[in-house]
């Protein structure tokens, strides 16, 4: 998640330099620049059905798929019970 958010910052080579990290750890060739996205795509998938992605999938808008994510429900937490309970003027975000 630490090269796609460099990726997404603009921060490239250190994307970069954490994605040929991740592929090495699983004795895979390194990428370049050209394929990074993609990469980080793929390695994504290794997080797949484990819950792990799915706040990322929020966080950063990722463009591939978190299973259980519902848009635009999951943009937003719930707000708890007690919080509406205590605060009449407080509303629950769309969807829960």
């Amino acid at each position: 998640m630490a090269a796609y958010a460099n990726f997404k910052m603009g921060t490239i080579n250190k994307a970069l330099q954490l994605v040929n990290e991740l592929l090495a750890s699983y004795g895979m060739a390194h990428t370049d620049v050209t394929l990074i996205e993609n990469k980080i795509i793929d390695l994504s998938s290794n997080l797949y059905g484990t819950g792990q992605l799915y706040p990322y999938a929020r966080l950063f808008s990722m463009k591939f798929r978190a299973d259980g994510f519902e848009t635009p429900k999951n943009w937003f937490l719930s707000v708890p019970e007690s919080a509406l309970l205590s605060c009449p003027n407080l509303q629950q975000n769309p969807g829960y």
